[in-house]
């Protein structure tokens, strides 16, 4: 959940916070940090040993759909100065 693809995220979400577009890749970045959080917690069901990780996997999947959905879609709203 935690993912160093999250670091991939960060020159985008700089290019966002100065008021421009960001890159087609961005996109699509926050969309497979979205679906490898989806798709932990599923595994977190289907195994059969315990993992430690379930309460970071339910907290931040919220927060990467949320991100993925809001900045994922192609007419990002950017405000100008």
């Amino acid at each position: 959940v935690l993912s160093p693809l999250c670091l991939l995220l960060l020159p985008g979400a700089i290019t966002l916070l100065r008021g421009r577009t960001p890159r087609a890749w961005f996109r699509w970045v926050l969309w497979a940090v979205a679906l490898l959080a989806s798709l932990g917690l599923v595994l977190h069901w289907l195994s059969l040993q315990a993992q430690v990780n379930l309460q970071w996997i339910v907290l931040l999947l919220p927060v990467h759909l949320a991100l993925a959905w809001a900045l994922g879609r192609r007419d990002v709203p950017v405000t100008g100065r």
